[in-house]
């Protein structure tokens, strides 16, 4: 099986949506498309609620770890890893993982030690490269 896991964002919408609704940057927007299009599930790896279905109803909020310390982020990836390990089992899945270097510098240890095949498409490119990546993939998809 494939999964997709994206990144939260800090551009939102007010109020409670569902989580794939309740992103507004163009990133998460192309991101977003990208893995309904070509993975079996995807869910959203947020600083505050951890793994999230796409379809789970979330209330606006303001965090992120970026600017967090070590100790925090090695907690969150911690709990998330928790979190996917209940929600996918790690035999015959591969995690495409569409989050930059800040969500997944703890949390990719984590899961390829518990037997995940781990894919990052987008490793290295800076956020306009990611947009074009994705544009591309996109446009010329059959």
């Amino acid at each position: 099986m494939k999964v997709g896991l994206v990144s939260c964002v800090s551009k939102k919408k007010k109020g409670k949506h569902r989580a794939e609704d309740l992103y507004t940057s163009p990133l998460f927007i192309w991101s977003r498309a990208y893995v309904k299009r070509y993975y079996d599930k995807y869910f959203i790896l947020s600083a505050k609620h951890y793994l999230v279905k796409p379809d789970q109803e979330i209330e606006f909020y303001n965090e992120t770890l970026i600017g967090k310390t070590a100790i925090a982020k090695k907690a969150w990836a911690e709990e998330t890893f928790r979190q996917i390990l209940k929600a996918i089992k790690p035999d015959q899945t591969t995690l495409f993982i569409h989050v930059g270097m800040t969500y997944r510098k703890y949390l990719v240890p984590l899961l390829q030690a518990a037997g995940y095949k781990i894919e990052i498409p987008l490793a290295g490119l800076r956020i306009g490269e990611q947009l074009s990546w994705y544009d591309k993939q996109t446009r010329y998809a059959c």
